[in-house]
């Protein structure tokens, strides 16, 4: 997402006493996951020239159990449904408890 944006929410996980490494493309998510064990991964959909179900995809193919948070404003039911079936959790960025909804998702690991 916009560099704004993560910053924002890096810093209020950071604030929940929480590790917080960023990436701003898929390779650079992957290459992260393939060296620190997440318990959490947030992600947004678009990424560039890829997207978000790219790291689900790559998690759930690799035998990862890292729980998985996709983003997004786009709201498609068949995003959604896709996240869902590969067990990722679909949040929509413009829902107005989208940070209490993420803090949950966060406690519940």
């Amino acid at each position: 997402d916009s560099k704004t944006f993560i910053e924002a929410l890096s810093y209020s996980l950071k604030n929940k006493f929480l590790n917080v490494i960023t990436a701003f493309n898929v390779e650079e998510a992957i290459d992260n996951i393939k060296k620190i064990k997440f318990d959490v991964i947030i992600s947004d959909y678009d990424m560039g020239n890829d997207n978000g179900l790219t790291i689900l995809k790559f998690l759930k193919n690799n035998n990862y159990n890292s729980k998985f948070i996709l983003l997004t404003r786009n709201s498609s039911v068949e995003l959604k449904e896709n996240t869902e079936k590969l067990n990722g959790i679909f949040l929509d960025k413009g829902d107005l408890n989208l940070v209490k909804s993420l803090q949950l998702e966060i406690n519940n690991c």
